[in-house]
């Protein structure tokens, strides 16, 4: 057996996906979103990204040599306190195909950055490893953080330590699991080059794998 080196093992990309079921949106993406990675997906209001991780969160119970699922339930965390339920209700009744099911779909509310962190160490690793959950959606990660104050250095840097722990343990659990996470991002004005940009900064953008960005004619 050839020998491998650090480097080798740790830029080893692993070729499954979760695909989203639009061919032009699957070649975007190379054919979908890999297992073991943490995805962004941002884009200005009306980009159609919830409407998309909805949809997956239904794909994600469909075989993967078939449809490009992977055979497994999905949990949506949402921050802004509105549950998707009535949505997700419309598009499984709009679905076709292979059969799908809600009871396979876990809905966390996480509306600041204590509770969304408690969430990812306490109540995820028992959905992964009992109720076979490998599809996370995060909708949306500025929406935890929008009431916490950054008015002084101090603050700062706790929104920073507690963005990184975050990060951190979806990264842990994405390889644990072999589970995709999927992380919606919203914009916000950028002043130096008058025009939008992701989120929460660069503190942010250094730590997911993949950033999607969407807007009402395509997907880059």
């Amino acid at each position: 057996m050839e020998g491998q080196t650090v480097w080798d093992l740790s830029t080893h990309r692993d070729d499954e996906y979760l695909a989203t079921g639009c061919v032009n949106v699957d070649d975007a993406l190379r054919g979908g979103f890999r297992v073991g990675f943490v995805s962004e997906v941002c884009g200005c209001a009306g980009s159609g990204k919830t409407q998309l991780c909805l949809q997956l969160l239904l794909r994600a119970q469909l075989p993967r040599e078939a449809s490009g699922g992977l055979n497994a339930s999905s949990c949506y965390m949402y921050s802004d306190g509105l549950s998707p339920m009535k949505r997700l209700q419309e598009l499984e009744r709009q679905h076709s195909g292979e059969p799908v099911s809600l009871n396979r779909i876990f809905l966390e509310a996480a509306t600041d950055p204590g509770q969304f962190l408690h969430t990812l160490k306490s109540r995820l690793p028992s959905l992964m490893e009992f109720h076979g959950v490998r599809l996370v959606v995060v909708d949306s990660i500025a929406a935890v953080f929008r009431g916490h104050s950054v008015d002084k250095a101090a603050d700062a840097g706790e929104r920073t330590r507690i963005m990184f722990d975050i990060v951190h343990c979806m990264h842990i659990l994405a390889k644990q699991y072999r589970a995709v996470f999927v992380v919606v991002n919203q914009m916000t004005a950028d002043m130096h080059n008058d025009g939008n940009m992701p989120a929460l900064g660069l503190a942010w953008s250094s730590c997911i794998n993949q950033r999607y960005v969407l807007d009402e004619r395509s997907i880059s």
